[in-house]
């Protein structure tokens, strides 16, 4: 490591418009289960439920590795 370290801090930003198709477990908030939260990480515009969309192919992800049918399953229960 370096002498003189210096601490990075990176900030992500996006259209509120830019609706998430897919939930980033590294998100603080999930829209899907609390839109009201997610609304308040809005820092510029006004909150929609309508996503723009263009006319583009859009694949959903696969689920990731460490989130089984099992899990999954046993999460609905």
């Amino acid at each position: 490591m370096a002498e003189h370290s210096r601490p990075l801090l990176l900030f992500g930003y996006s259209s509120v418009d830019a609706w998430p198709i897919t939930y980033d477990k590294g998100s603080s908030v999930d829209p899907n289960i609390n839109l009201k939260s997610y609304d308040r990480l809005i820092l510029k515009g006004k909150p929609l439920i309508q996503p723009r969309l263009e006319k583009v192919p859009i694949r959903i992800p696969l689920p990731r590795k460490s989130d089984s049918i099992y899990q999954l399953q046993n999460k609905k229960k």
